[in-house]
């Protein structure tokens, strides 16, 4: 359970951290992002975890914390692929 408690802290990071690692790819063409936009990445994911916990602690005492690891860790999985997917294009 440790071992796979710290591999979801670690996938959370990694997608935290992955535009970061774009950003040499997402300057030049034909993306020509410029910083404001690039660092727009990380506003649009932070945003939301203003609210979530306020849900999420909810949720967890009401639907239990199996069912609710399951929902957030697709939810996670969900938007990695669609950052993928917009990167693809």
């Amino acid at each position: 359970m440790l071992f796979l408690s710290a591999f979801f802290v670690f996938g959370s990071s990694f997608c935290y951290g992955q535009p970061c690692s774009l950003v040499p790819y997402l300057t030049k063409p034909p993306y020509n992002l410029d910083p404001h936009n690039i660092n727009m990445f990380y506003t649009v994911y932070s945003l939301p975890n203003i609210v979530v916990p306020l849900f999420g602690g909810i949720m967890l005492d009401k639907i239990g914390v199996r069912k609710s690891l399951m929902i957030f860790s697709t939810v996670l999985t969900l938007g990695q692929c669609l950052f993928v997917i917009g990167g693809m294009l």
